[in-house]
This record gives structure tokens, C-alpha cells and sequence, in this order.
């Protein structure tokens, strides 16, 4: 599953010397800034030439003339939440969310999202909405939504709506839940504040 020239350099020529029946030899690794998981290559005898090995047989692909290594990725990421900032409530206003991966992802990750805090989702805020690239839709029932590989970021945002209570400033604050990704970590919040226009 690695790939020969981003994850390891692959070919490599290995002279055994004369009288021994072995030698060593090592193929190196690359490292990236990619969360991928453990992935791994195989080493496989192609040939023999010289010292008089023209009678040696190489063990073809699964019968001793291949190994296969496993490569640790030492990356991870986590899913970012920016702060909304604040907003005076009124119709027409809204706290917009940045929503990312820390770091590039072998692929594309479903996170869950969820508010919280002092504002009243229906009274003070509507429904949660994303940015698919061309429009703002609303945000699935089971709130999730999904982060590109690359790391760039989703806006997510929700509708202040206007009350005739006079009260205090309140709080969104916009969750990342469970990621369909194990190699992605959540728990990250962003914060968005409704200032009252009558206060």
C-alpha cells in the first residue's frame, strides 16, 4: 500500500561477497506530513548476476524471494473549529464557523457536529448550514458533514434570529463529535456570541 518515491525509495542492488551467503541492505523511508495509517511494501528478488551464480535460482513471489515491511506513520491529525465572533441579533445575521483537518488525510473524513452553549437553537438561532462550493445548504439530519483530504476548510454557520426579549449576550458554541476517520481526533469547539440589539 506505500508508494515507491513518496513513501520509500524502492530499487536497490545488493552484493554478497565472495564466501559469505548473505549481505545486508536497507531501503529508505520518506516522510511526509500525511496522516495515511501503517502502510507497507514488499521486497522481492528479481535476479542474480556475477560470481559464477549463473546456476542460482531465485525464489520467485511468495516461496522466500519476498518480505514485506510494514512503515508506522508518526502523523495524525484533528478537526479545527475557528471562532464565529460575535453578531448583533438581528434577522439576516450569522455566525459562520471554519471547519478543517489540521493536517492532510489519505482521505476525505465524515465529522459529526453538534451546539451547544447559552443561545436556544429555534429561538435564537435556526438550523445549521455548510458551503458545498457553490451554494450554503442545510447541514444533513445527522449532522455530519465532510472534510476534504487536503485540509481545506468547510464554512458552517447558523441564522441569527431576532426576539423582542431584551436579555444578555449569549453563546454558540459549534462541536466536533465522532470523525469516521481513526486517525482524525475530535473534541475541538468554536465559539459565537448573539449580542442583544436592544440591550
Amino acid at each position: 500500500t506505500a508508494a515507491n518515491g513518496s513513501d520509500f525509495t524502492g530499487t536497490t542492488t545488493v552484493t554478497i561477497p565472495a564466501g559469505q551467503s548473505s549481505a545486508s541492505f536497507n531501503i529508505a523511508t520518506l516522510d511526509d506530513s500525511l496522516a495515511e495509517g501503517t502502510e507497507n511494501f514488499t521486497i522481492t528478488l528479481s535476479g542474480a548476476t556475477g560470481g559464477n551464480f549463473e546456476n542460482v535460482v531465485v525464489a520467485g513471489s511468495g516461496v522466500g524471494g519476498d518480505i514485506t515491511t510494514d512503515l508506522v506513520d508518526n502523523d495524525t491529525a484533528s478537526v479545527v473549529i475557528t471562532d464565529a465572533g460575535s453578531v448583533v441579533e438581528a434577522n439576516g445575521n450569522y455566525l459562520t464557523y471554519n471547519v478543517s483537518l489540521s493536517n492532510a488525510v489519505a482521505a476525505n473524513t465524515t465529522v459529526t457536529l453538534s451546539l451547544t452553549g447559552g443561545a436556544t437553537s429555534g429561538a435564537d438561532y435556526s438550523n445549521l448550514q455548510y458551503f458545498n462550493g457553490t451554494a450554503w445548504v442545510a447541514v444533513p439530519a445527522n449532522n455530519q458533514i465532510t472534510l476534504p483530504a487536503t485540509g481545506d476548510a468547510v464554512q458552517v454557520r447558523v441564522a441569527v434570529l431576532d426576539d423582542a426579549a431584551t436579555e444578555n449576550a449569549e453563546t454558540v458554541i459549534l462541536n466536533a463529535g465522532s470523525s469516521s476517520n481513526p486517525l482524525v481526533s475530535t473534541g475541538d469547539t468554536g465559539s459565537g456570541t448573539i449580542t442583544d440589539d436592544r440591550g
